[in-house]
């Protein structure tokens, strides 16, 4: 995987609805939502995740593929209550684009052309805000571990992300440094921040 973006999405597409590729799909015409980028966010064993655009609400996202095989019917559910809470640790959630919701054209490319398979294989798209600062693992690992000045207001912002998940009765269930991502690159002059649920 590469490291955060070198550079940022700017686009103005005014690309909806997109054209169907196809005269006989008997698809409805769908608007187009999300632009998605080359710029790779990260990557692991249940996808890729990729700097996009979201052209209704006009900002930045990332933009996460999952294979079909490796998605769970409830987890969109789960992460859009999550979003609704508005907590300042938790990713806010733009939309759940299902295979065949990809394949009319609800996510397209740089190129303004839908996306017919982004993984070489059906999947779903899922899209939250993006944080630029990594991992949480490689940051310790980067800097060679942490002193408890450092770790303890890290370890206060999940304690208060998985109490607001379990006021909704939502647990986890893998709460590990590699699924606790950084807002913001180390040094970055803008309030340091974290998304432990953005896994």
């Amino acid at each position: 995987c590469s490291g955060p973006p070198t550079s940022t999405v700017r686009h103005t597409l005014n690309v909806t609805p997109c054209a169907q590729t196809d005269e006989k799909s008997l698809l409805p015409e769908v608007a187009c939502r999300f632009v998605a980028s080359t710029t790779k966010l990260g990557c692991g064993a249940y996808g890729v995740v990729v700097l996009g655009h979201d052209l209704h609400e006009e900002c930045p996202v990332a933009i996460k593929f999952i294979p079909s095989s490796r998605m769970r019917n409830h987890e969109a559910a789960l992460l859009q209550r999550l979003s609704d809470l508005n907590h300042p640790a938790l990713l806010k959630f733009h939309g759940h684009v299902r295979p065949s919701g990809i394949r009319a054209g609800e996510v397209i490319g740089e190129t303004g052309r839908p996306l017919a398979e982004p993984l070489g294989l059906p999947c779903h798209a899922m899209v939250t805000e993006p944080v630029y600062g990594g991992e949480l693992f490689d940051h310790v690992i980067r800097v060679e571990g942490l002193h408890e000045s450092e770790s303890a207001p890290i370890f206060a912002q999940v304690c208060d992300a998985v109490h607001a998940a379990h006021l909704l009765g939502i647990a986890h269930r893998d709460i590990k440094l590699e699924n606790c991502l950084l807002v913001h690159k180390a040094g970055d002059k803008r309030k340091e921040g974290l998304h432990p649920y953005a896994s």
